[in-house]
């Protein structure tokens, strides 16, 4: 397993995208479980789910101790 990649202190603009990878990780979950089909697991609705869910996120975000994110060598 390639582990080409940096951890860095999470900032305030890394928050979409660490919401759009939970949500994809749930939805390939409940795919594996048989809860939804392929191709809800392949596109879930990310931006619905924030719009509905973005504060608590958020708050969730701001006091926690600490958040990290993961890099790949192109800032992904």
């Amino acid at each position: 397993m390639d582990r080409n990649y940096s951890l860095r202190p999470a900032v305030g603009e890394d928050m979409p995208a660490a919401y759009a990878v939970f949500r994809r990780s749930i939805y390939d979950y409940l795919f594996r479980i048989g809860l939804v089909d392929e191709a809800m697991a392949k596109d879930p609705p990310i931006e619905a789910a924030w719009q509905r869910q973005s504060s608590w996120i958020e708050h969730l975000w701001r006091t926690s101790a600490e958040n990290w994110v993961a890099e790949d060598p192109a800032g992904r």
